[in-house]
C-alpha cells in the first residue's frame, strides 16, 4: 500500500472526525502528509482541512459527500489455515448429530 493510499484508509476510517497530521504521522510514519493529502486532491478526493494550532497543525477530514460515496473498508479475511485443527468436530452425544453442520 503506498503511502497516500495509506493516508486515505486512515482519512475513511476516522469517518467525520478530524485527524491531525500530527496523528498520521504517529500511526503511519508519513513526515509529508501535506503532499499525501495534496496527491489525494489531485486525484479527485474531496478533503476539508482546518488549521488547529501552530503545535499540531492540521487537521483532515474527507467531506460529507466522500465519506458517503466510499463504502467502509472490508475488514482483511484470515487466511482458511490460520486456525486449521486435525481435531474432530463435535457431536452431540445424545443424538450423535454434527454441531457445525
Amino acid at each position: 500500500m503506498t503511502q497516500t493510499e495509506r493516508v486515505h484508509a486512515i482519512l475513511r476510517d476516522a469517518g467525520g472526525f478530524w485527524t491531525s497530521a500530527q496523528q498520521i504521522t504517529q500511526q503511519t510514519g508519513i513526515t509529508r502528509v501535506a503532499a499525501r493529502i495534496h496527491d489525494l486532491k489531485e486525484s479527485g478526493v474531496d478533503i476539508e482541512s482546518k488549521f488547529v494550532d501552530r503545535s499540531k497543525g492540521k487537521s483532515y477530514r474527507l467531506t460529507a459527500s466522500a465519506r458517503i460515496a466510499q463504502p467502509p473498508a472490508e475488514p482483511e479475511a484470515f487466511p482458511e489455515g490460520l486456525f486449521a485443527s486435525d481435531t474432530p468436530k463435535p457431536t452431540n452425544a445424545l443424538l450423535g448429530e454434527d454441531f457445525a453442520a
